[in-house]
C-alpha cells in the first residue's frame, strides 16, 4: 500500500531538547513511520516492534526559506546496522557509547579537559546524514586556544581517514575552528563518496564505515560536549534550490531496507518549508 505524505517541518531535520522532548530516538517528528508488526522471536521472550523498510516513489520539496537552500528526503536507518563511541586522538583507544547514543540518555562524546578525545558513528552501509542532539555545550576555560573540530571519513582502504573538504556536505555543523560545541542539534549532510570505505584495521570494529569527529586545542579545564539522542540515514538531496522553488522527483523508487522513517531536509529551517512524498513500505 503507497501511503501520501504532506506536510510542513520547521527545523533542518530533527527536532532538538531534553530527553522527553526532543525527537532523536522516538517516532516523533518523523514525516512517515512503517507499520508496526508485534512479534515473538523465541518462546517467553519479549514481544518486540518489527518496522524496518520503506521505498520512496515520489517526492517533492517546496523550499518557503526565504533564500535558497539545500534540501532532500530520506530515511532514518534503524539502529541494529550502526554503533558509536569515543576514539582518542592518536586512534588507540575506542570507548563504546552505541546503547547510550541510541536512546535519550545522556552519552558524553569527548573527555573533560585537554584530552583531544572525539567521537565516531560507524554504519554496516554508507550514509548520508548524522543528527546528534547536544544537550550540553563543549566550553572553553578562556585559555590561550579555542577548541577546533573536523570531519573525516574511514578511506578506501579502511585503515586511516580522509578529512571531509569544503565542497563536500550540503550542511556541516561539525567542522569548526576557535568554535565550541553549542547545546543545539548538530547536523552532517551529504551524498557520500564512492572513497569512503569499511573499516578494515585494528582498535574499531571492522566492517563499518565510520565517520569521525575529531577535536584540537582543548585545554585543562574545557567542558565535554553531551548528546542525548544520535541518529542516522539515507537520502536523495540537492544542492542551492532558490526560494519558492519545487524540487521534484516523480520516479526516485529510493529503496531502503533499513528505514524505520521518512525524513526531510532543508537547510534553512523554516515553519513554510513543505514535503510532499508517496512512500510504500
Amino acid at each position: 500500500m503507497t501511503h501520501n505524505v504532506n506536510t510542513s517541518q520547521a527545523v533542518v531535520l530533527r527536532l532538538g531538547g531534553a530527553a522527553g522532548t526532543g525527537q532523536h530516538q522516538t517516532r516523533n517528528g518523523l514525516l512517515w513511520v512503517p507499520p508496526t508488526i508485534n512479534t515473538r522471536f523465541a518462546s517467553n521472550a519479549a514481544v518486540a516492534d518489527v518496522w524496518e523498510g520503506a521505498t520512496l516513489r515520489k517526492l517533492e520539496i517546496h523550499n518557503r526559506s526565504g533564500s535558497a537552500a539545500n534540501v532532500g528526503m530520506g530515511f532514518r536507518l534503524a539502529n541494529r546496522i550502526w554503533i558509536g563511541g569515543r576514539l582518542s586522538s592518536n586512534g588507540a583507544t575506542y570507548t563504546d557509547l552505541t546503547s547510550t547514543l541510541q536512546s535519550q540518555t545522556a552519552a558524553t562524546l569527548q573527555v573533560t579537559g585537554a584530552d583531544q578525545t572525539g567521537f565516531v558513528i560507524g554504519c554496516r552501509v554508507p550514509f548520508d546524514w548524522m543528527s546528534v542532539n547536544i544537550t550540553t555545550a563543549e566550553t572553553n576555560d578562556g585559555g590561550a586556544t579555542v577548541p577546533d573540530h573536523t570531519v573525516q571519513y574511514s578511506d578506501f582502504a579502511g585503515t586511516g581517514w580522509t578529512t571531509v573538504t569544503s565542497g563536500m556536505p550540503f550542511t556541516d555543523n561539525f567542522t569548526l575552528t576557535d568554535t565550541v560545541f553549542t547545546a543545539a542539534v548538530k547536523d552532517f549532510v551529504w551524498q557520500h563518496p564512492y572513497s569512503w570505505g569499511a573499516w578494515t584495521s585494528t582498535v574499531l570494529p571492522t566492517g563499518y564505515y565510520y565517520l569521525r569527529v575529531t577535536c584540537a586545542q582543548r585545554e585543562a579545564n574545557d567542558v565535554a560536549a553531551i548528546a542525548t539522542g544520535v541518529e542516522i540515514g539515507v537520502m536523495l538531496a540537492m544542492e542551492g534550490l532558490a526560494d519558492g522553488e519545487i524540487y521534484a522527483d516523480d520516479s526516485a523508487d529510493f529503496r531502503c531496507e533499513y528505514a524505520t522513517g521518512l525524513v526531510g531536509y532543508n537547510s534553512v529551517a523554516d515553519a513554510g518549508n513543505s514535503f510532499k512524498a508517496f512512500v510504500m513500505p
